[in-house]
């Protein structure tokens, strides 16, 4: 069970700075490139976050946060790069 909610909760996580970053990259018309940057600062941002957590008072877990979040950020990252070529050829 504990996976199984590790991988909703870095699927939730990683929607949601996406989205955060996405909004705040709204003005910049940058295509497949905006949506691309928008997900690495997405990735970094809770491999950081995510990595002070797991710490627990101890070193610093970033690399161990990074393996958790990367594999939701790439879905993601996928379904909105789809979405904005389907978007494009319409």
């Amino acid at each position: 069970m504990s996976l199984a909610g590790q991988l909703i909760g870095a699927l939730i996580a990683t929607f949601l700075i996406s989205r955060l970053i996405l909004f705040i990259m709204l003005k910049w018309n940058g295509g497949p490139n905006r949506i691309i940057i928008a997900h690495v600062g997405s990735l970094l941002v809770a491999s950081f976050v995510g990595g002070i957590g797991m710490a627990d008072g101890g070193a610093f877990a970033g690399v161990r946060a990074l393996t958790i979040y990367v594999g939701p950020q790439i879905l993601w990252l996928i379904l909105d790069l789809w979405r904005g070529s389907r978007h494009v050829h319409q």
